[in-house]
């Protein structure tokens, strides 16, 4: 394929050569006066009216011919500039879907990644939930065993102590001082039993603790990416859902700003009804504009 045919469809290039007609400088410069003139009329009386008119149908006149011109110098620019836009929106627009496409495909990956994280998390969780509620039951089961070591040990010490206290009313003193020994090892024997049993509970709920760490990696990102927040609100899927956008403004003034006039819809209102349209807090009147006809 030679270059003349590969180059065929490609667009024109725009370059900035505009002939206008020598006149149009000349126009332009006239526009801050024609301004300073109009300002310059005052209409008391019908003649004067009639003037004004016939100086308003020979501007709109200059204009509408000034434009036609306008048309015609910037018509194949125009052209050009649409053939431009059509070969490379022909370029771009694919390139732009594909991505779109691929992008929608990694976020879904995305989403799949932090649910199969969750899930895994949701499961570890379960699992120290089960290890530390065990450890609690090992924990209970050697704090009551504990306790009724530590029960029989009191009540061995407190027959000891009551053998005492008769060896003494006998005066024994030999018989006294062996039962106040056995009491008093009794005794020992309660407090070691207690801290044995609090020490292997703790020790239990420590050992659960540091076994069920839950440790659970985050979704994996492709290089190069990462996940921008980017918030939006719409409408609810129900027939009032805007009713209640309205009601909800209504009572919250502050989010006016929420609520935008239909400005076209209002006007067409305004065009049927007339004066007959009725809404608090909007005023209907007519803005019509003097119509010059041609002669």
């Amino acid at each position: 394929m030679d270059a003349v045919a590969e180059t065929a469809n490609l667009p024109r290039v725009l370059r900035a050569e505009i002939t206008l007609d020598p006149l149009a400088e000349i126009a332009a410069k006239q526009g801050a006066v024609l301004i300073q003139t109009a300002n310059e009329w005052s209409i008391d009386c019908t003649e004067v009216a009639e003037v004004v008119t016939n100086e308003i149908r020979g501007l709109e006149a200059e204009a509408a011919a000034w434009d036609a011109q306008r048309m015609k110098s910037v018509r194949p620019a125009l052209d050009i500039v649409r053939e431009n836009n059509e070969f490379f929106w022909r370029i771009i627009k694919p390139r732009e879907e594909a991505a779109g496409i691929l992008r929608g495909k990694v976020k879904a990956w995305q989403r799949l990644e932090e649910a199969r994280v969750q899930e895994e998390r949701r499961q570890a969780e379960e699992t120290a939930r089960k290890a530390r509620q065990e450890a609690e039951q090992v924990a209970a089961v050697a704090r009551a065993r504990a306790e009724e070591e530590a029960r029989v040990a009191r009540q061995k010490a407190a027959e000891a102590d009551a053998a005492r206290r008769k060896a003494e009313a006998e005066g024994n003193a030999r018989a006294a001082a062996a039962a106040a020994a056995a009491a008093a090892a009794a005794t020992a024997k309660a407090e070691a039993a207690i801290e044995n049993g609090n020490a292997r509970a703790e020790g239990a709920i420590i050992a659960a603790a540091a076994a069920t760490q839950v440790m659970v990696e985050a979704p994996a990102v492709p290089k190069g990416t990462g996940v921008r927040e980017r918030w939006e609100a719409r409408l609810e899927d129900r027939p009032d859902a805007m009713l209640r956008v309205v009601r909800y403004v209504a009572e919250h003034p502050q989010f006016i700003g929420l609520l935008s006039l239909n400005q076209s819809a209002v006007n067409k209102l305004a065009a049927s009804l007339k004066n007959n349209l009725q809404i608090d807090g909007l005023l209907v009147e007519d803005a019509g504009t003097l119509v010059v006809k041609k002669r």
